[in-house]
């Protein structure tokens, strides 16, 4: 393979060293950074980046450096743990490819393999990111059982145990670490050819239940008779992602009266538990969906009434309920008193075990759901203290400025548009976008849109303000902060006819300008991401509008879909010829292309429209 650069970024320098050796045994230059604003300036022109990191600095790293100027090129992540919604929030941020890491010993195999397969790759471990928090579910439930109980993965190759419990093991005689990874087979020993065997097999690519009695071998080589109960489990949208083995040594029973009665007795024990289980796994996985308290208990309501019949659960009651065995309390901040009353005592320890495993999941579930609405209150509030004091507007001329959020208009940070004055009383206006998301972005938004301003009345021009943010942003502790910007200031009519309008880039998109009769192009020269480097390079730009032309500036949300850089607004630039010139059918105009290229949002999208009107 030929000699390709690699940048390995990450502050554990024991993580990093593990991945630069094997970036290295691949043939790859490597060179470690521990700081992100030491990465920035060697990224221009190197076709591989491996970002050790497992927290939000991850998502933060791809996305910086997507913004910046020359990181268009492929940015693989490498990560100790696949958490629920990392891998996808990598993925959003620009990641081409995620390699999850079992631990800090594992290797990285077929890197040229991995690049080229990147995408489906990032699908697969997405899909096993959300599965995992059903497998935990049934791992819980299945741990109540004293009988036997494996979970196999039919999507790895040979279906594998992914997990089995303490009765399997004391059964079997083989612990976890000689269990996980094997296909069930290994306990046949040279029993291959039992005709059992094949009606496992044919279920199986079926993808249906089945129910044997096979001869197996335990890891003493004593054999035993192993009644074995197989049923598929399916995800929401019908994907088998699983399936539950259940067995029970039936050796003891050889007496054909006695083990008739045993062997039916223990089907309907394993059909009762295999029942449970899928009951347990929907109904947490209803609470798991809910958004309100009323979702959470309808969840509850309807489990319990399928595990012990709809007419066991009298009420979920507020109040003091005398306690007694058919009363379980339920934890929650609002109703401290909540209660789950049952018409009828649960007499299997199995059922009652797994009422008591749907309450606390129901107590988990209730305080979930409160912070969730605490924090969407506290969100709202941000997000309203984070708009503009007034409309972007200037007096005399054709403007308009829209900010699309991603999502339901909840996440706060992000993208933000705003009005500025210069020193010598010219009018403005800036576009920004800021690293991350939720409080700590809304935070920075703030930071950065009051001293974008402050910075304005400063400088003469756009070019000068900027300098004066990056130094402001540089002076922070936390070095991880950086803002892409957009700024134009209007200076007046030109000699003759026409409005002058400069502006500069700080990370941002070129715009692009519409003249009168359709044609559009790209105008301007590329700057610094703020806050990367204390070296930055501004670049003051002038485009002249005359009557019913406008120039737009966007943020990366509008050119990302469209591959991102200059050849994005070239793009875009394409589609908007011909589009009327006048402010507001230019910003829904880039709007809609958008929308219509990505679908539902994934970033904030801003878009300023500015001209001097007809």
């Amino acid at each position: 393979m030929a000699e390709r650069d690699a940048i390995v970024l990450d502050a554990d320098p024991d993580r990093r060293g593990a991945v630069t050796a094997e970036l290295q045994r691949h043939g790859h230059a490597v060179r470690e950074v521990d700081d992100l604003a030491t990465l920035l300036p060697a990224t221009v022109g190197t076709p591989l980046f491996v970002v050790g990191v497992d927290d939000d600095a991850g998502v933060e790293a791809v996305r910086t450096i997507r913004m910046t100027p020359g990181g268009e090129e492929a940015v693989i992540v490498a990560v100790q743990r696949a958490a629920d919604g990392y891998l996808s929030a990598l993925l959003r941020a620009g990641a081409s490819d995620v390699w999850v890491l079992p631990d800090r010993e594992s290797t990285i195999p077929q890197v040229e393999v991995r690049l080229v397969l990147a995408e489906h790759y990032a699908r697969l471990q997405v899909e096993h990111a959300r599965v995992g928090g059903e497998l935990n579910v049934l791992k819980r439930a299945l741990d109540l059982s004293g009988t036997g109980f494996v979970l196999t993965d039919p999507r790895l190759p040979d279906n594998p145990i992914v997990y089995a419990n303490r009765s399997f093991a004391e059964v079997t005689g083989y612990p976890l670490e000689e269990t996980l990874g094997r296909n069930c087979r290994f306990l046949q020993g040279e029993y291959r050819d039992q005709p059992a065997v094949a009606e496992i097999t044919e279920a199986i690519r079926e993808q249906r239940s089945v129910s044997v009695t096979l001869r197996n071998v335990r890891r003493s080589g004593e054999e035993f008779l192993n009644e074995v109960h197989i049923a598929p489990v399916r995800d929401d949208d019908g994907t088998i992602s699983r399936f539950v083995g259940v067995q029970i040594d039936v050796t003891e029973q050889q007496n054909t009266g006695a083990r008739l009665a045993l062997e039916q007795e223990a089907r309907r024990r394993a059909e009762r538990e295999r029942r449970r289980i899928a009951i347990v796994a929907a109904g947490t996985a209803s609470m798991d969906r809910a958004e309100s308290r009323e979702a959470v208990l309808r969840a509850l309501r309807g489990a319990v009434g399928d595990l012990l019949g709809p007419a066991s659960v009298v009420d979920l009651a507020d109040g003091e309920i005398e306690q007694d065995d058919r009363t379980w309390v339920i934890h929650d901040a609002e109703h401290p008193t909540s209660s789950l009353v049952l018409d009828t005592t649960p007499d299997d320890v199995d059922d009652r075990s797994a009422v008591d495993l749907l309450v606390e999941r129901t107590d988990e579930a209730l305080t979930r759901v409160g912070r969730r609405l605490a924090e969407r209150g506290l969100i709202r509030a941000m997000r309203e203290s984070l708009e503009p004091l007034r409309p972007v507007a200037i007096d005399g001329l054709d403007v308009d400025a829209q900010v699309e959020p991603a999502g339901p208009g909840l996440a706060v940070g992000g993208d933000f548009v705003d009005n500025v004055v210069f020193s010598d009383g010219t009018s403005g206006v800036v576009l920004g976008d800021v690293t991350g998301k939720g409080p700590r972005a809304a935070a920075l938004t703030g930071l950065v849109r009051h001293t974008v301003r402050a910075c304005a009345r400063l400088s003469a021009s756009p070019s000068q303000a900027l300098e004066l943010v990056n130094l402001m942003l540089l002076d922070v502790p936390d070095r991880r902060r950086y803002s892409a910007l957009t700024l134009g200031q209007v200076l007046g009519p030109a000699d003759g006819a026409g409005l002058r309008v400069r502006f500069a880039l700080a990370g941002s998109p070129p715009p692009v300008v519409l003249r009168d009769g359709g044609d559009a192009r790209v105008e301007g020269a590329p700057g610094t991401l703020l806050g990367a480097t204390d070296t930055p390079t501004f670049t003051d730009s002038e485009v002249t509008l005359g009557p019913g032309e406008v120039v737009a500036f966007f943020s990366d949300g509008v050119s990302e879909p469209l591959g991102g850089g200059v050849q994005a607004s070239e793009r875009l630039a394409e589609l908007l010829r011909g589009v009327p010139t006048g402010a507001v059918e230019v910003t829904a105009a880039i709007l809609r292309h958008g929308n219509a290229l990505e679908g539902p949002a994934t970033d904030d999208r801003a878009v300023i429209a500015l001209g001097p009107g007809r």
